[in-house]
């Protein structure tokens, strides 16, 4: 497992007018070679210039956040619609060398009954599933509250298709209750593309408070996992301290 930045742990920096140039200096600093980039900060002509900034420091690109999606869409009209806007983005992602996109399922709230938005959902996915597969790109969902955080509606979903473009982005921190973290690991398995390693608070010996690290890393090597483990922070500690702590802490680990 290699460790990962987001550039969303520096969003706080970002709305002071840190530069992308900067938080390049930044994981240098940390030693930390591989770099997440969310389109809140961006647009889709101007990532180019992002990622061959932070290639020439030697940072690479590895995931490109895309925020802004709602793929529970009831129209072909609609639907069409999130095809094109999220083609964007794919060919922006592509221009770029990031072989990997996350977006969101969208604005669906839990519910018994799994046949309306897994049908709404997969009709919507397909076409840019498609366009992800004919530009080698893999497109995950991430687990960000609602219906996507189910753990039953995520394998149904992924049942769905089989394609090695396929997956999921698993953020620790965002199943409810956070405890569930340990066993849908398991459930997931190879679905896991990528992880988000959330971070809020440390004890007095560097461990996160919140989520059991020790425990997570050993599940994901359980199950033979060995891709990136991208930093989010979110707790209250200053975002410098806070990425800082996160690196040595999952360097102690992994």
């Amino acid at each position: 497992m290699q460790i990962s930045i987001s550039t969303y742990s520096f969003r706080d920096l970002i709305r002071q007018f840190w530069s992308f140039n900067q938080i390049g200096d930044k994981l240098n600093e940390l030693n930390v070679k591989f770099v997440e980039i969310n389109n809140s900060f961006t647009n889709p002509n101007g990532l180019i210039k992002i990622c061959d900034m932070f290639r020439e420091k030697g940072i690479n690109p590895i995931l490109l956040t895309i925020d802004g999606n709602n793929y529970f869409q009831k129209s072909d009209k609609n639907r069409k619609e999130q095809f094109e806007w999220m083609k964007k983005w794919i060919d922006a992602a592509k221009n770029s060398n990031i072989n990997m996109i996350r977006a969101n399922m969208g604005h669906q709230k839990l519910t018994r009954n799994f046949n309306k938005p897994l049908r709404k959902i997969t009709h919507t996915f397909k076409p840019i599933l498609d366009y992800c597969e004919k530009n080698e790109i893999v497109h995950t969902f991430e687990n960000h509250g609602g219906i996507s955080a189910n753990i039953e509606f995520q394998i149904l979903f992924a049942n769905q298709f089989n394609s090695k473009y396929f997956g999921y982005l698993l953020d620790t921190g965002n199943y409810n209750p956070k405890s569930l973290i340990y066993e849908n690991i398991k459930k997931l398995g190879k679905l896991i593309k990528i992880v988000h390693a959330k971070m809020y608070n440390f004890d007095e010996n560097g461990f996160e408070s919140t989520l059991d690290y020790n425990k997570i890393i050993q599940l994901l090597k359980e199950i033979n996992y060995d891709g990136y483990l991208s930093i989010e922070f979110e707790g209250s500690l200053s975002p410098i301290e806070g990425i800082e702590k996160s690196v040595a802490l999952l360097r102690k680990l992994i």
